[in-house]
């Protein structure tokens, strides 16, 4: 994956245009490797870009995989603060 995202950085410095393919093989590639601040980085710049999913690009490709990692974020989240809860009560009735 290092390399491939290395690749895809020296694209535009060796006269290449990122464009649909490369952003949803990248996006999709991070996030199956759990890099989500980079997918979500990456979905940001292409979206920036003016790039934006048709029906050329299945939406699980980067729709679902930004969807997937949102959830998954908020989930992780959710369940912190929750372990934060139980910790407090448990301190407060101790």
């Amino acid at each position: 994956m290092d390399e491939a995202l290395k690749l895809f950085n020296e694209m535009p410095e060796r006269g290449v245009d990122r464009n649909l393919v490369t952003y949803t093989v990248m996006i999709s590639g991070l996030s199956k490797k759990g890099r989500s601040d980079e997918a979500f980085k990456l979905y940001d710049e292409m979206r920036e870009a003016g790039i934006t999913p048709d029906d050329t690009a299945p939406p699980s490709s980067i729709d679902g995989s930004i969807r997937y990692l949102r959830i998954r974020t908020i989930t992780i989240y959710n369940i912190g603060h929750l372990i934060q809860g139980i910790l407090r009560l448990a301190d407060y009735e101790n």
